[in-house]
């Protein structure tokens, strides 16, 4: 079962395919942080561990969506190929223990810090597209 989205005291469902982005995408950040905080201790077990954590995240992505879908949520086939993609290669990473495939998921060539990675540029692509046909 997907994870839920802590609200308040209660614990709510996501309500759309970019509620399941978003939600990923905020993970995402928090174990990319957590792990640069265990480089800077030379910690390499939690650099990995947090590696692990982040393609688990993008692992299950498909899962999620076909949560909502079994909702009679629509899932945008653009949201679902992304997902399979990411799964995809999150997966074989996880396979092959590839820690560095793993810290660069997401990470296009040459990306700066503190710009946005892939999944964020496409949910404000997303986002930028709804308000479009308002």
């Amino acid at each position: 079962m997907g994870e839920r989205i802590k609200k308040g005291p209660e614990l709510i469902l996501p309500m759309s395919a970019v509620d399941v982005l978003k939600k990923s995408a905020l993970m995402i950040s928090r174990l990319e942080e957590q792990a640069r905080l265990e480089l800077v201790k030379q910690n390499a077990v939690g650099y990995n561990e947090r590696m692990i954590d982040k393609a688990l995240t993008l692992a299950q992505l498909p899962d999620e969506l076909q949560e909502l879908s079994e909702r009679n949520i629509l899932v945008p086939e653009e949201i679902k190929n992304l997902s399979m993609g990411l799964s995809k290669s999150a997966k074989r990473a996880i396979r092959d223990n590839n820690y560095f495939v793993m810290s660069v998921l997401l990470k296009p060539i040459g990306i700066q810090a503190g710009e946005p990675n892939e999944l964020k540029k496409f949910i404000d692509h997303l986002e930028k597209n709804k308000s479009l046909k308002k």
